[in-house]
């Protein structure tokens, strides 16, 4: 039987689901990174490993950063009330958001330091910026703060349709 859900129960129903999968989305990521090893700088590894690694590296954070990204409400303070991150998730949690604003979803010129350099007849640049890597303990824990928050976001999930259980 298809159940009857309030407007705003099947909002809060859609964003609940859609948060969760997003995260599950950033944890796939975040694993695939640490079975591969890739959290290196790129000179650090040769061919294209640097290449894929930023892009599950990008993938993994603008998943995670979807859900905390809403301009309308309060939904990431609403969400992190919800899923009770410890000092430590939170750091990390403003980490990703940091690197998802200023790199991934966005190109912060404030974090790129470009200096043109010349000795007689050779001109180059001296180019500083940041680099698309999470290290392997910051991945482990983007697993283990997802493994902890599907089974929040699946329970308030159930407490919206046990509310409309109960209306009926």
């Amino acid at each position: 039987m298809l159940l009857e859900l309030t407007k705003p129960q099947k909002r809060l129903y859609t964003r609940l689901y859609v948060s969760m999968c997003d995260l599950e989305h950033a944890s796939s990521c975040a694993s695939h990174l640490l079975k591969k090893g890739w959290h290196n700088a790129p000179w650090e590894r040769r061919g294209s490993i640097y290449f894929q690694q930023s892009a599950f590296t990008s993938a993994m954070v603008n998943a995670y950063g979807r859900p905390f990204t809403s301009f309308k409400d309060k939904w990431e303070e609403h969400l992190l009330q919800l899923l009770q991150y410890s000092e430590a998730q939170l750091v990390l949690h403003k980490t990703l958001i940091d690197l998802r604003n200023q790199v991934c979803a966005h190109s912060d010129t404030r974090l790129v330091s470009i200096m043109p350099w010349r000795a007689e007849d050779f001109e180059t640049d001296i180019i500083t910026q940041t680099f698309l890597r999470v290290s392997k303990p910051d991945c482990q824990q983007v697993v283990e703060v997802v493994s902890r928050a599907s089974p929040i976001l699946a329970g308030a999930m159930r407490a919206i349709i046990q509310k409309s259980n109960d209306v009926v």
